[in-house]
């Protein structure tokens, strides 16, 4: 990994302008995933989910940073079960109405929408992944930037995965890591040539399961928003998750 450890610092005029917009929608998400954590797991799960989930938003740790060099990806990285389908949409009009419902129910319609027109606008692409024909998750990619200012610019080769989301019901069967390993064979053959993703600290199964992917870590990071800017600190670690990858250095 070359890039350099350190502070990165990019004006975020997104943070006013949607600041009286999305408050409420994200008020309204969080409400809907504590009604469905409950019907799921009842009570008591639920009280101690909300008391970590806040915990972890007054007390948020670090960002870990990965990467992986495409070129140098294996075909055994990205085979998938007969039963597992990926299908590639730039577009709200690519996604069928079924498939529309089932991502309304399961996140906000407001927020999805809102999604869905800033992402596409900017020509980021929607991984849809489905399990026996049924929606099951997604994920998104965009290449040669980012959606929100990231630790570091992004070249003409780079691609950023981000917001990679499995319905809670299909958890635990390995759909995520099969997602995303096909979403980088497919990068790799539209000739990128490195791809990052991140996720915080906290979010262990996220960790384990991009594990299980061509991705390895190289970095920490935290960001700041601080008068329309967002200040990016991060810093190289000296290890990779997988023991048989040499030294992040």
């Amino acid at each position: 990994m070359s890039r350099l450890s350190g502070v990165y610092v990019k004006e975020f005029t997104g943070i006013s302008r949607n600041r009286f917009v999305y408050p409420k929608m994200g008020r309204q998400f969080l409400f809907t995933r504590f009604i469905r954590y409950y019907r799921r797991k009842g009570i008591v799960n639920t009280i101690c989910h909300a008391f970590q989930k806040i915990r972890e938003l007054l007390f948020r740790k670090p960002d870990i940073l990965f990467f992986v060099d495409l070129p140098r990806l294996k075909n055994e990285e990205y085979i998938i079960s007969d039963n597992v389908g990926v299908e590639c949409v730039r577009s709200e009009a690519e996604i069928s109405k079924q498939d529309l419902n089932m991502l309304f129910e399961h996140i906000s319609e407001k927020i999805f929408a809102y999604y869905m027109e800033e992402r596409f606008s900017k020509g980021a692409l929607l991984w849809l992944v489905k399990v026996d024909g049924m929606l099951a998750g997604y994920i998104w990619s965009i290449a040669q930037r980012t959606i929100k200012p990231y630790y570091f610019p992004m070249t003409e080769k780079d691609v950023h995965l981000f917001d990679n989301f499995i319905f809670e019901e299909l958890r635990g069967r390995g759909i995520n890591q099969a997602l995303v390993n096909y979403v980088l064979a497919k990068l790799r053959k539209k000739g990128l040539a490195r791809a990052f993703i991140e996720t915080n600290v906290a979010n262990t199964p996220e960790i384990r399961a991009l594990a299980k992917t061509g991705f390895v870590k190289f970095g920490l990071g935290r960001k700041y928003h601080i008068h329309g800017y967002c200040v990016a600190i991060w810093s190289k670690v000296t290890y990779c998750i997988r023991p048989e990858e040499e030294l992040c250095e």
